[in-house]
């Protein structure tokens, strides 16, 4: 069972687009200083969606190489086109990747749709398949649908995305040891503890791990006002990095990333990288926050 933060591994790159390995490298021993329960590699705040299909297949093996199993490592093999899907789970396989993530992307599927598109996957998938939500991006996926696609014995869990807190108190109630149900985003972390989800995704957990880690630990310890009071100090840092120019706050995440020395701050077209005054901006809250 997952407890812990766990990041939304950014994409270090090269100008030209191509994965910055060297960058990779760097930012997973960053974040594997101390011992994290897992990695969620391939992610919308990952730029995935932006990436090509031969990037994506060279992230999973630089990064599935590089961590050589020290963690839980969930990857990406979402794709608009379902052969595309396949042939990631094949050309991936022999990977030591613990599970594969998969968001759909057509807003128009219904209930019995998603049953079936994800039956169809677990059935192709040589690892543990796990859903994935995100209703800017997507239709966010009916209770009763997760409920039964939660049966598959394939299928392990479900991030929980989207900021709909709602939703996640419900879904939270399927959590078990065959069906784990995970948070999404920072800002949330709170409330995705109170409901009893007890792992959270996060993007900005790439740049500040240590700090969230803290929040988790002060709540799992009882001690929930201290949790309350990092949980905001860490609101706000991240609340002074922005407000985020693309859809996805990966434009000042990397500038953190180029400051800390790890890599450079170039995103995936169509998102913009951040400009020499907007990277001032975030440098000067990073030095105000005692990061520099």
């Amino acid at each position: 069972m997952l407890k812990g933060m766990m990041p939304v591994l950014l994409s270090p790159m090269h100008e030209d687009g191509s994965p910055d390995h060297d960058g990779y490298v760097k930012l997973l021993d960053y974040l594997y200083e101390e011992p994290l329960p897992g990695l969620w590699a391939l992610g919308s705040a990952g730029e995935a969606f932006n990436m090509s299909y031969e990037h994506r297949v060279e992230v999973a093996e630089v990064v599935a190489e590089h961590m050589a199993g020290r963690t839980c490592l969930l990857m990406g093999a979402g794709s608009m086109v379902l052969p595309n899907i396949y042939r990631f789970f094949e050309e991936t396989a022999h990977l030591p990747i613990t599970g594969y993530h998969v968001m759909p992307i057509d807003r128009k599927l219904n209930t019995k749709a998603i049953i079936d598109y994800y039956t169809d996957l677990s059935e192709r998938s040589p690892r543990p398949l796990w859903l994935y939500s995100n209703p800017a991006r997507m239709l966010q996926f009916p209770f009763e649908a997760v409920k039964e696609i939660a049966q598959h014995p394939n299928i392990a869990g479900m991030k929980v995305g989207g900021y709909n807190m709602a939703l996640a108190s419900k879904l939270a109630t399927l959590h078990s040891e065959q069906f784990e149900v995970l948070g999404a985003g920072g800002s949330n972390l709170l409330g995705y503890l109170a409901y009893g989800i007890e792992c959270v995704t996060m993007s900005t957990g790439s740049c500040f791990p240590k700090g969230y880690t803290a929040v988790i630990d002060l709540w799992l310890q009882g001690k929930i006002k201290e949790a309350q009071a990092q949980a905001f100090r860490m609101n706000k840092l991240i609340g002074a990095l922005g407000p985020w120019k693309n859809t996805e706050d990966p434009a000042e995440l990397k500038v953190v990333l180029e400051l800390f020395g790890i890599c450079q701050r170039w995103t995936y077209p169509p998102f913009k990288p951040c400009t020499g005054g907007e990277a001032a901006g975030i440098k000067k809250v990073l030095i105000e926050n005692g990061y520099l």
